[in-house]
């Protein structure tokens, strides 16, 4: 009894002993976050996993975001920021912060989920995304991403992608803005039911 006593009195006087054990490093990143949007337009609410890593709050950070739908993973993409990580010091690469830590948080704890999903036609240009003389909008692209994903063309790709332009005219298109950096992001996507997957809808 005072064996057990004594030894749990030096880990409550000793918290680095209890620390030491843990597979986290004090200093290191080790976060999930997570949210529950309608991200596929079909009235039910998606997981959203952001799972962010990094040794300390001044090594490069790496990332995996993953949605979730029916109990499967629908989208993942994952990034390794050494190239961008010097920038998080530059002033106006993150908006509405200061320093390289603030800015790190900002945009890894905040700006990647906030941006993720984008409701409505006011921010984007309806018509030059539905331009078909174009090469990078909408039919253009949406046909040739069927083709080579699922093997559909003709008829049933332009069905597939008039469901999009429809949201799209009337605003209830749920558009995936996955950021790359806080300058870049991948080409907006939009949740196709019929494949189960996202078709891009304008390419820069």
């Amino acid at each position: 009894m005072l064996k057990h006593f004594l030894t749990i009195l030096l880990l409550l006087s000793c918290p680095n002993i209890l620390y030491a054990q843990s597979p986290i490093g004090p200093n290191e990143v080790d976060e999930e976050l997570t949210r529950n949007v309608d991200v596929t337009g079909q009235g039910k609410l998606n997981k959203i996993s952001l799972h962010i890593r990094a040794k300390s709050m001044h090594s490069p950070f790496t990332w995996e975001l993953s949605i979730t739908a029916n109990g499967k993973d629908i989208y993942t993409y994952a990034s390794d920021d050494t190239e961008i990580d010097k920038f998080f010091g530059s002033k106006g690469y993150v908006k509405n912060c200061q320093g390289y830590v603030d800015c790190k948080k900002k945009y890894y704890f905040h700006d990647i989920l906030d941006n993720l999903v984008l409701n409505g036609n006011k921010w984007y240009n309806l018509e030059g995304t539905l331009d078909k003389t174009q090469s990078n909008t909408l039919y253009p692209i949406g046909r040739n991403y069927l083709e080579k994903c699922c093997a559909i063309s003709g008829t049933k790709a332009d069905a597939i992608l008039q469901n999009i332009e429809n949201k799209l005219r009337n605003g209830t298109a749920i558009i995936l803005n996955m950021v790359t950096s806080p300058v870049t992001a991948r080409n907006p996507e939009v949740f196709a039911p019929e494949i189960g997957r996202f078709i891009p809808i304008y390419v820069d």
